[in-house]
């Protein structure tokens, strides 16, 4: 009990200052007028989770418009968030879904930019631009921040888990999920979501995620 204790002191501690740089990111962001999506455990530490201290994060996951990825990229190296591997912004964009991992001196975490949630030349590929339409507000990161709606955050969650990492993962992912349901299931547009798993062929994904949830 005492190390389970430890343990949540320490998620809390560490949440609290994810958050307490999120916020100056989103201002940054909202003064340079650049959009940010937050991203997987940044929104749902707080928006689903019961306590802040109940989700872990290994790293914050942002996403931008790939138009200002460029700005975006600048404005958080100027905040300290750096890499040292060597990139391009045309490579990254042409063959991934995010810039390297993002480190500041002092932090216990890092930051990963985005642009969308797959990789590109994928038969199921999404275009960055159909993501936006598809967000809500997020005041818990600032002013100026955004998540996306419930039924888009549900797509992200199983791709994320079901596409990105093949299932190489511990529960925590299908519990993000499972939580998310419990708490927002209601409010959750279920005919855009159809359409959009439809729509971009994720239709097996969503069926085998599913059909684990129930297993919970």
């Amino acid at each position: 009990m005492a190390r389970l204790q430890q343990s949540f002191q320490q998620v809390t501690l560490k949440n609290l200052a994810i958050y307490r740089e999120l916020n100056l990111i989103c201002q940054a962001f909202q003064a340079a007028e650049v959009p940010l999506i937050v991203l997987k455990g940044g929104y749902l530490a707080t928006a689903v989770y019961p306590h802040i201290g109940q989700r872990a994060m290994g790293d914050l996951d942002l996403l931008v418009p790939p138009q200002q990825l460029p700005q975006a990229a600048t404005l958080l190296d100027k905040m300290g968030w750096q890499t040292k591997r060597p990139y391009t912004i045309e490579s990254r964009l042409e063959h991934d879904l995010h810039l390297p991992k993002l480190r500041k001196v002092g932090s216990p975490f890092e930051v990963e930019l985005h642009w969308n949630i797959v990789r590109p030349g994928q038969s199921n590929e999404m275009l960055p631009d159909a993501l936006w339409p598809h967000t809500i507000p997020f005041s818990s990161a600032g002013p100026a921040a955004s998540a996306f709606a419930f039924h888009l955050q549900l797509i992200h969650l199983i791709i994320h888990v079901a596409h990105n990492h093949q299932f190489s993962f511990d529960l925590r992912s299908l519990h993000d999920i499972a939580l998310l349901l419990k708490k927002h299931g209601e409010s959750v547009e279920w005919h855009r979501f159809v359409d959009l798993v439809q729509k971009w062929g994720w239709q097996r994904h969503a069926a085998l995620v599913c059909c684990l949830i129930c297993q919970i």
